[in-house]
């Protein structure tokens, strides 16, 4: 007959052998979520007001939203434009409508739109 603290025990080795593959998954998950990324695509804003989000539009990953400090400046100067942004992405997706974000840091290559206040009308 086994002893109670042998089961105990050889249950105890069971959860630690299953729990390592585990948490080597989400470090590994972790270290690609926490990465800087080169992302370059097509920004639009995406969705039904009053539901938007702004989002940039690639080939290899889907859309992407953008969130972060530079959000607001992208979305005033850089709409309908291809830009090429450095950036984290902050998790998965889930499902249409919301799309994986990626925090943006830096504005990397962009041709802003030009707008009619910023041209000098000659007569």
């Amino acid at each position: 007959m086994v002893s109670h603290s042998a089961n105990a025990s050889n249950r105890a080795s069971r959860i630690a052998a299953a729990a390592k593959p585990a948490a080597a998954v989400l470090a590994a998950a972790l270290l690609v979520m926490s990465c800087t990324t080169t992302i370059t695509g097509r920004v639009s804003v995406k969705g039904n007001e009053p539901h938007t989000y702004l989002a940039i539009e690639t080939g290899s990953h889907g859309d992407l939203e953008i969130v972060g400090p530079f959000a607001e400046r992208i979305r005033s100067l850089y709409q309908g434009q291809t830009i090429s942004v450095e950036g984290t992405l902050l998790g998965k997706g889930s499902g249409p409508g919301f799309p994986p974000k990626l925090r943006v840091e830096r504005i990397v290559a962009s041709q802003p739109l030009e707008r009619d206040s910023d041209r000098q009308i000659q007569f």
